[in-house]
């Protein structure tokens, strides 16, 4: 192939991974099928169901597996998570989802801060969520799940046993919260306060 021929085919290609990204859309995924995930091609996930487990128990459980329980941080992410649950867990009312209240996690310490964070370290605010009106409240709700029947989210007791769909992580995460000693974010997720 000449070099001119070349760099034609190169700019196309360029272009064409542009358009997919400014659309939202994702190449397909390549999943371990050693573990039993699923591709969810729409958003680029590898998922697994996880049966009923608290939520720290679930997310040891997908750390276990080299993932994490699913970060739903993008609209596409939402719309493929929805209908998986749907399919996937007819009978149930929740499903966790991989966000967390920092409190819940550093009750061992006695710290407090009252920042929802994804399950990999990341400040939930500024990122898509679905929250449902007046959610998330209380002093004992701490983790984060959706709600069958209607897809918005909602916080509840961590302790509940619930499913929920754990995600092959492709890429090194931020942080790993659940196998940090007093299962805590790095204190520069809250500006340096601890």
């Amino acid at each position: 192939m000449s070099g001119c021929r070349l760099k034609l085919v190169l700019m196309v290609m360029a272009v064409t991974l542009n358009l997919q990204a400014s659309k939202g859309t994702s190449s397909p995924a390549t999943c371990s099928s050693l573990n039993g995930f699923t591709a969810l091609d729409t958003a680029g996930l590898c998922v697994k169901p996880v049966a009923k487990k608290s939520w720290s128990e679930a997310s040891r459980y997908c750390q276990s597996l080299g993932a994490r329980i699913v970060i739903v941080d993008t609209q596409l992410k939402a719309t493929a998570m929805n209908s998986y649950i749907e399919t996937e867990f007819r009978d149930a009312r929740y499903v966790w989802i991989g966000g967390v209240s920092y409190s819940s996690l550093s009750s061992s310490t006695h710290r407090f801060h009252a920042t929802w964070v994804w399950s990999d370290c990341r400040a939930m605010s500024g990122t898509y969520n679905r929250w449902a009106p007046g959610e998330p409240s209380g002093d004992v709700d701490k983790c984060a799940v959706i709600q069958r029947n209607n897809f918005q989210w909602n916080d509840g007791p961590c302790s509940y046993s619930l499913n929920s769909v754990c995600e092959e992580i492709t890429s090194r995460p931020l942080y790993d919260i659940i196998s940090n000693k007093d299962d805590v974010c790095p204190s520069s997720v809250f500006g340096g306060a601890n």
